[in-house]
């Protein structure tokens, strides 16, 4: 998958120099197909690469790149709230401004993956765009595909004569936060909590050290990421408390072992099938997990998935299970119901299986590649794809649905994604169902 952001100079006579020296016709492919091809409205003409400024995008790209980088995607695109508007100025291209005719083009990552998404735009005065592009590219590819192009604009401005310039001083800055390993870490969990960098404070990233080593770094990445849904982040006393007053006792070690999932490239929803498709290989399981059998899996009694407050805490955000040690361990549901319980237990496991070193595994809200990996796993565990579509045979009813999910013991809405993800229900016909 490839990303490429190509400017083809322009000379203009309008602007601060760095603007006119770095003004082109900027093209932006996304895997062979061009994001920025569009009509000029006041020509007629077909245009593969509109006039923008080079120097802004590169600029807004340094500023950004570490939210752009690591920060998850919104939990609602189409919100308008003050929260969502901050996330929006730092992930769509539309909000470069310096006059120009933006594309729709908007970005966004779940830590593994930077996902960009390009839309056509309406009519307008000046210039359309055409093309809706979609794709997911991994996190290597688009860092080297936005460092060429920085470079690039650098060159053209040092070639010209203009060498101490503020993008040049963003682009070093940038640098050494990416090299320094603590200075990285606390960019990226800036960026998984909706901050621009050096908006945490000095002490509040003392406090986050600490429970960086008390969680492990990848584990409180995900409690920092699931700030946009819980408002706050829960430390890890605060769970540890909340596990022994209201969670359960699960065994680690009940926990079936690794099933050999071939670690290679690939996105979070095909792992995660894959090792659920994997995992019923090796127990054997041929049709509808039960609850004493979830339970088996996860260490725990078939009881804590009994419809009902008990073991379960909304105010938590987040599902989680907290090894104590080798042999034991506690588990606490958001939610109070047992088709929700099963399936944030499914996700518990695969987090076990996926980070074994972990003492915190999060089940979190948010749209992290460990969170997507969990769903994907807990679905396709609980109600395996090609057995469900059979039992369907084509009718995708409400009450069909309903059927599919009493028989597999999960919610109506894990059928319908099901079937929405492998393109048989739409967008809207999920929504509706939600």
């Amino acid at each position: 998958m490839s990303f490429d952001i190509e400017p083809d100079w322009v000379a203009v006579d309008a602007g601060e120099p760095e603007e006119r020296i770095a003004s082109a016709a900027v093209k932006i492919i996304l895997d062979g197909r061009n994001c920025t091809e569009g009509l000029d409205v006041l020509t007629g003409a077909s245009r593969q690469a509109p006039l923008l400024s080079a120097y802004h995008l590169a600029e807004w790209l340094a500023w950004n790149w570490w939210r752009i980088r690591y920060e998850p995607r919104w939990k609602d695109l189409s919100g308008n709230s003050a929260d969502f508007t901050g996330w929006n100025m730092a992930h769509s291209m539309r909000n470069i401004g310096g006059g120009y005719i933006w594309p729709d083009i908007t970005l966004y990552s779940d830590g593994k993956y930077v996902s960009i998404v390009a839309k056509s735009t309406p009519l307008n005065p000046v210039f359309r765009y055409l093309n809706d592009v979609s794709r997911a590219i991994e996190g290597g590819t688009f860092e080297h595909s936005i460092d060429h192009f920085i470079e690039v604009v650098l060159t053209r401005l040092r070639e010209a004569g203009h060498k101490q310039t503020n993008l040049r001083a963003m682009w070093h800055e940038l640098k050494n936060e990416r090299e320094e390993p603590s200075l990285s870490l606390r960019r990226k969990l800036e960026a998984l909590s909706g901050l621009d960098p050096d908006e945490l404070g000095d002490e509040q990233w003392i406090l986050w050290q600490a429970e960086v080593n008390a969680e492990g770094p990848a584990a409180f990445e995900e409690v920092v990421a699931n700030q946009a849904y819980c408002r706050r982040i829960e430390f890890f006393e605060e769970l540890k408390e909340k596990s022994r007053r209201i969670g359960a006792e699960c065994n680690p070690l009940a926990t079936v072992e690794s099933v050999g999932l071939d670690t290679g490239s690939m996105e979070a929803y095909q792992k995660g099938e894959r090792l659920a498709t994997q995992l019923r290989s090796q127990l054997s399981v041929s049709s509808v997990i039960s609850d004493n059998e979830l339970g088996d899996l996860v260490g725990a009694s078939a009881s804590v998935f009994g419809n009902g407050p008990s073991l379960s805490d909304r105010n938590t955000g987040m599902s989680f299970a907290l090894i104590e040690n080798s042999s034991a361990g506690r588990i606490v549901f958001r939610s109070p119901y047992r088709t929700s319980k099963r399936f944030e237990a499914a996700r518990l496991l695969c987090d076990r299986l996926a980070y074994p070193s972990d003492w915190l595994h999060p089940a979190t809200q948010a749209y992290t590649y460990r969170q997507k990996l969990q769903r994907a796993f807990a679905a396709e565990l609980l109600c395996p794809y090609h057995e469900m579509i059979g039992n369907l045979d084509g009718d995708y009813s409400d009450e069909a649905i309903q059927r599919e999910a009493d028989h597999f013991g999960v919610s109506p809405l894990m059928v319908s994604t099901q079937l929405t993800n492998h393109g048989i229900l739409s967008r809207e016909e999920l929504q509706r169902t939600a």
